[in-house]
């Protein structure tokens, strides 16, 4: 893999894991139209997780940082049989655990079955895609809503974990797809985006972890230093500079610059499917 590619990839990855674009589908359109040689080995696909995985806890620092505090006094709790979940933090932590239990069933099932080949090619990207516009165009349409920590209710997290899982589909945006979840379940805006990006710790984490498992036992890495270090760089930076972009236009009601996008992207990747 030359820098140049790992410079591509790594802002992809970088941009479209926060941006409601989907970054699985950008890897799949960009790998096959620049043809791009990025299958080798998952070392590459290992740093850029772990890099995603810091763009969130740099933004969100405080809240990673009072959720670890958090989970060690809840089990601290439990065993002295205290059963305390109303401190907002402890409902959080509790939240983004039920929330991550669809994604490991259904990322179980996708790896047993192996949908991930099956399903990454350009046409099942496009169609998605057009889905994730549709979303988009939903989100800026929502009422504010009243929900934070506070008050959230535990089975609203299951269903925002649900859409999380349904995004595991190349080219439906994950946090698309938990952003518009959780606005129309009435989180508040700024609840509902920390929320998205919350649980994009385990699945990021546990998708490096995963893909670091195979890549011990495939003998190790197979790229260079040079074009890691530049992968891993440009998607951090890339990441932090998204998540705070993002926030902002949520802020605004702007998502229908994505929406715009995505249908656009995903009627080109339709049409190229079946010229191509």
């Amino acid at each position: 893999m030359s820098i140049f590619e790992a410079l591509i990839m790594g802002l992809v990855q970088g941009l479209t894991e926060f941006l409601p674009v989907s970054s699985s589908g950008h890897l799949v359109i960009f790998g096959e139209l620049l043809n791009l040689n990025i299958d080798e080995g998952n070392a590459f696909n290992v740093l850029l997780h772990v890099a995603t995985f810091i763009s969130v806890c740099f933004v969100y620092y405080k809240d990673v940082s009072e959720l670890i505090k958090e989970f060690f006094l809840m089990i601290a709790d439990i065993f002295r049989g205290k059963f305390d979940f109303e401190r907002p933090y402890r409902r959080m932590l509790v939240m983004l655990i039920i929330a991550t239990i669809p994604a490991i069933v259904v990322g179980f099932v996708f790896k047993l079955l192996d949908l991930d080949a099956a399903l990454s090619n350009v046409l099942t990207v496009g169609i998605m895609l057009l889905f994730t516009s549709a979303l988009m165009y939903l989100i800026d349409r929502f009422e504010e809503g009243s929900i934070d920590a506070s008050n959230a209710k535990y089975k609203s997290a299951l269903w925002v974990g649900i859409m999380q899982a349904c995004a595991l589909m190349p080219g439906l945006s994950r946090s698309g797809s938990t952003i518009t979840a959780a606005r129309a379940l009435g989180y508040k805006k700024d609840f509902a985006i920390k929320f998205s990006f919350l649980m994009s710790l385990p699945a990021i984490l546990g998708a490096a972890v995963l893909e670091g498992g195979e890549l011990i036992a495939n003998g190790g890495f197979s790229v260079e230093l040079a074009p890691l270090a530049v992968g891993f760089i440009a998607a951090a930076v890339s990441g932090i500079l998204a998540i705070k972009f993002l926030i902002n236009l949520l802020n605004k009601n702007k998502f229908y610059i994505f929406s715009i996008y995505c249908g656009l992207v995903g009627i080109i990747s339709v049409i190229t499917s079946f010229i191509k």
